[in-house]
């Protein structure tokens, strides 16, 4: 239907609302539930024809090039089947005899 109303419009597609389209196919279709085939063509005309005029802005010239945003984490990635690094944390255990 979008691009039908495009054609129709000498519009650009992405101008049209893929939302609206949906909304505007759903109300023509439930109030046709028992309707002949050309009832259908004729609700799917007038959807059609309703679509232009529920335009979305149109898109502004990029100002920017697209680029992949670094990174937060600056710290190397450990692969999986890499071994830990050893850590520099000793431990000492002073067993003593409990007074009785």
């Amino acid at each position: 239907m979008q691009i039908r109303a495009a054609e129709n419009g000498a519009i650009d597609p992405d101008r049209i609302s893929f939302t609206v389209t949906v909304q505007l196919a759903q109300l023509a279709v439930a109030a046709q539930a028992a309707a002949d085939v050309t009832t259908l063509s004729t609700a799917r005309r007038e959807a059609v024809a309703e679509l232009p005029a529920a335009l979305l802005p149109a898109r502004r010239n990029r100002q920017c090039q697209r680029i992949k945003k670094p990174t937060k984490n600056t710290l190397e990635v450990r692969k999986r089947d890499q071994p830990r690094t050893p850590s520099n944390v000793s431990c000492t255990l002073k067993v003593a005899k409990h007074p009785a």
